[in-house]
């Protein structure tokens, strides 16, 4: 393309010429203020000739021109620029009287308002049939550290709305954005969520939040987010979901909280918990121990979930003790196997006798709640005395259950022990005493001892003994009776003496 032109006073003369055509330029200035001339652009050869009238106007804001073009086709173009302080419009229109149905033009706007927000509005229209118009507008800041962006549209066909959001703030950080659109009858969405920041939660726990989510046309969906807060030592809580997209679409999420607890509530809890929101899966624990004074106490909680059903086990534990040693304990356990009563009870207590110096152990167990299997009370007091029962249910289908009655008794001179175990239709028992007597010359013991075994049926082992002890002999007897029956019977005396050449001699008979 090339463009010769001379200007001669108000006449305008010139050639254009654009590939392998000429044209002559002919015109005249019919106007100066504002400018206004015509121009005709003929061909030299074949073609159409163009006749052109053009008026500009112009002031220190806006800017105006209209051209009036006649060849094979008549049409008129209007063009406007107006540029203000908080505001520029722009405008562009073409008339033609042979198609008066249809419209050719574009409008924008831009509004300018403090702290860099910016408006713009845009309008047009065409005489394609695929796109007889275009309407849109968008309102933004596009600040240093935070902005936005909001818009929407319209085509023949489609139609569609957005919303951007951002802050790159030190701890609030976040990009939030909303989209949607509609071509014909199908609708499209996006919902993108992206954020880190702190915060403080109405406890006052200092915490730190991060997270993403993203949504497509709201069914496919994927997304995590934690939040996570701790004071050293006293307090840790953290949160974490996880949005899973198809074809497994779930919420996990996982929460955990603890403390050590404070002056107004001293109490130190833990719970972690881990759920999901489409599956209903549920599976944690959760614990309480408060110690006040010389006070105890504890619970625990386990939850899982078992065939499609929520199962809990609790553990309950209440423990004391005073300034005498003394302890008591009491201990609960609920499972879904009783639903009406404890699962398991544990009751038990340690004493000090401080007049017999003994020490006292007494405790019954339950299983479930309203059946009885141990129980237990001792008294201790070493080798020469201890006294008490125990009786006890086992896991055992030969021995089922197990009792024990028994009295321990141990002086220095005499002796009275007895011990009894019973099982279903068995029993073994041993019974011993003795008596020591001292005298100048030696000293004298007697005793018995009697054993109860069943071998095969119940057998009587009875045992009766004398000992005599002095400084030139002593003697002694035993019988043992099997089933009251005598079988076994012995003697010995024991004589000491000095032979003729003065050694020491013993004589023994049995």
């Amino acid at each position: 393309m090339k463009i010769i032109g001379e200007f001669e006073g108000d006449d305008i003369r010139g050639t254009f010429v654009k590939e392998d055509t000429e044209y002559s330029i002919t015109g005249k200035v019919l106007n100066r203020d504002p400018l206004e001339l015509s121009l005709n652009i003929i061909p030299k050869g074949q073609g159409q000739q163009l006749t052109i009238r053009v008026k500009c106007e112009t002031t220190p804001t806006v800017y105006a021109i209209t051209a009036h073009i006649v060849s094979s086709i008549e049409f008129t173009v209007r063009a406007k620029l107006e540029m203000e302080q908080n505001f520029t419009d722009v405008y562009f229109k073409v008339d033609m009287p042979q198609v008066k149905t249809k419209e050719m033009y574009f409008k924008s706007r831009v509004d300018m308002y403090p702290e860099l927000r910016r408006v713009v509005t845009i309008q047009a229209a065409t005489p394609l049939e695929k796109l007889p118009y275009l309407k849109g507008d968008t309102d933004f800041v596009f600040g240093p550290k935070t902005g936005y962006l909001l818009c929407n549209y319209a085509l023949p066909n489609m139609k569609g709305d957005g919303d951007l959001k951002w802050s790159f703030l030190l701890g609030d950080l976040y990009i939030k954005a909303i989209g949607q659109q509609l071509v014909e009858t199908i609708q499209k969405s996006v919902d993108l969520d992206i954020y880190f920041g702190n915060n403080t939660d109405p406890d006052g726990l200092p915490k730190t939040n991060a997270g993403f989510r993203m949504d497509l046309d709201r069914i496919w969906q994927i997304g995590a987010n934690a939040s996570f807060g701790i004071v050293m030592p006293k307090r840790v809580k953290l949160i974490i979901n996880a949005i899973l997209p198809k074809p497994n679409v779930d919420v996990h999420t996982l929460y955990v909280d603890g403390t050590v607890g404070d002056a107004n509530n001293p109490a130190q809890s833990m719970q972690a918990l881990y759920r999901t929101d489409v599956t209903k899966i549920r599976a944690g624990v959760k614990g309480q121990m408060l110690t006040i004074g010389e006070n105890f106490d504890a619970n625990a909680t386990i939850t899982w979930t078992a065939n499609s059903k929520y199962s809990d086990v609790d553990n309950i534990v209440s423990y004391k003790w005073d300034v005498n040693g003394s302890k008591y304990i009491d201990y609960t356990l609920n499972t879904p196997w009783y639903e009406k009563e404890p699962t398991l009870t544990l009751k038990g207590s340690y004493q000090k006798d401080m007049v017999h110096k003994f020490q006292v152990v007494k405790g019954r167990m339950h299983r479930p709640g309203s059946c009885q299997i141990g129980e237990i009370d001792v008294r201790y007091g070493g080798f020469k005395h201890t006294d008490g029962h125990f009786n006890v249910s086992t896991p055992f289908h030969t021995l089922p259950w197990l009792k024990s009655i028994f009295d321990i008794n141990n002086a220095d001179e005499t002796s009275d022990n007895r011990v009894d175990l019973f099982w279903p239709n068995k029993t073994a028992a041993i019974n011993t005493s003795h008596i020591y007597t001292k005298h100048d010359k030696g000293f004298t013991q007697n005793g018995t001892i009697a054993l109860s075994i069943p071998v095969n049926t119940q057998h009587l082992i009875n045992s009766e003994y004398f000992y005599l002890e002095e400084e030139k002999f002593s003697n002694g007897n035993a019988v043992i009776d099997f089933d009251k029956e005598r079988f076994v019977k012995v003697m010995f005396d024991k004589i000491l003496s000095k032979s003729e050449r003065n050694l020491d001699v013993a004589t023994m008979n049995i």
